[in-house]
């Protein structure tokens, strides 16, 4: 297995980068700039992570450029998530409440590969 495989950042960011599929495919127009641009922002945040891990062998400096940039993605991702809800008038929940701890449970479970096939049944509530 490539060491990048092994680091909970890459499993959350894999988790991520489904999820968004998922949500675009189900919520926003086929044909909107925003969906390409949220595919991209997690998938940016996920190859940056397999980039950098590559890296590390030779370049400390490289490495750690393309986690800054994977983070950067995931950061815009996140923006286009809240401008959406903000759109659609819809909550945004707070770290400790329960929707958000029960999706920190599930993501956690996941984050053992082994318990990840593509987008689980159980994670499609959010989508």
């Amino acid at each position: 297995m490539e060491g990048y495989k092994y680091l909970l950042s890459y499993r959350y960011a894999l988790i991520i980068h489904d999820l968004t599929v998922e949500f675009v495919k189900k919520n926003i127009d086929y044909k909107s700039r925003t969906k390409d641009q949220m595919e991209q922002a997690a998938r940016s945040g996920k190859q940056n992570i397999v980039e950098g891990v590559g890296q590390s062998q030779t370049s400390k400096k490289g490495e750690i450029k393309l986690l800054g940039v994977a983070k950067a993605s995931f950061e815009e991702l996140q923006a286009d998530y809240e401008d959406y809800l903000r759109q659609h008038q819809m909550n945004i929940y707070e770290k400790k409440s329960p929707i958000i701890r029960k999706f920190q449970e599930i993501a956690y479970s996941l984050s053992d590969l082994r318990n990840y096939p593509i987008i689980p049944k159980r994670m499609q509530i959010f989508c």
